[in-house]
């Protein structure tokens, strides 16, 4: 289970590749993927239900999209300007979350708060399936906590987990990415003692040491200051969305904030 620690301080990356409903992440929806009828997203407490009735509910969490009775076999989808949209089996929208936002890839998420988020477009990805500097040997890992929030971090062999994939802040300084065909490292081992990973609300990841000093960092600074969240996906990326562009209410505050992460990156333009 991810260490997750609270920083009294003052969050985006991705490419899109459609999946079946079947395939949807257990506690989040991307850009061009879709949740059917029945389809569940949770996390705890909550679950996020589309229901038969054509009406989207967030159990324990106080919100629903009204859409009761207004269409058959309705799906729930995400597009790739952040709006999240319930359209019925004819193919007609019968609710929008609200305005578009510039063209991109982003992420509807269950908050642990208890609200729904979409954060996007993304910024940075890290990539356990291609070969490079940072490959390494791999294991499987079965699936356990999957994202970190701005303001959160992770320590102290803390992992976040997802499917077969592993990704540990190492007690050694050193960031690694067990899973996909070449795994991931930050190449930092000895560069620091009693280092942490934290996700900065401007959607940058960085590795710092005792003394708060960066010992790697994204690079994916983004202009706006926000909330962000880096998702450990169930293909083995590890993306940073953000900022939030739409949420509902939350149900329940809880302590987190903070956490980086230094890989071979790719940059990811939004369109």
């Amino acid at each position: 289970m991810a260490k997750l620690l609270l920083f009294l301080l003052p969050a985006i990356l991705g490419l899109v590749v459609p999946r079946s409903a079947g395939a949807v992440g257990t506690n989040y929806l991307l850009s061009g993927e879709t949740l059917d009828t029945d389809g569940h997203l949770k996390n705890g407490d909550f679950d996020l239900v589309m229901q038969d009735d054509c009406n989207a509910v967030l159990y324990n969490g106080n919100w629903q999209s009204n859409a009761a009775n207004k269409g058959r076999d309705c799906k729930l989808t995400l597009t790739d300007r952040g709006v999240l949209v319930i359209k019925n089996g004819d193919g007609s929208t019968v609710f929008s979350s609200g305005s578009q936002s510039v063209k991109g890839n982003y992420a509807l998420v269950v908050h642990p708060k208890g609200k729904l988020v979409i954060y996007g477009p993304s910024l940075f990805k890290i990539n356990p399936w291609v070969p490079g500097l940072n490959s390494l040997q791999l294991r499987n890992v079965p699936f356990t906590n999957n994202m970190l929030f701005s303001g959160q971090v992770l320590y102290g062999d803390g992992m976040l987990t997802a499917r077969n994939h592993r990704l540990v802040m190492q007690g050694d300084c050193n960031l690694v990415l067990y899973g996909g065909k070449f795994g991931w490292q930050s190449n930092t081992h000895g560069n620091g003692q009693h280092c942490f990973l934290r996700l900065t609300h401007k959607g940058e990841l960085l590795i710092k040491d005792d003394d708060f000093q960066t010992v790697r960092s994204s690079r994916s600074i983004s202009a706006k200051q926000g909330d962000y969240v880096f998702i450990l996906q169930d293909n083995g990326f590890g993306i940073i969305y953000g900022p939030a562009v739409w949420e509902t209410s939350s149900k329940r505050s809880i302590a987190a904030r903070e956490m980086t992460i230094g890989m071979v990156t790719e940059k990811v333009e939004a369109k």
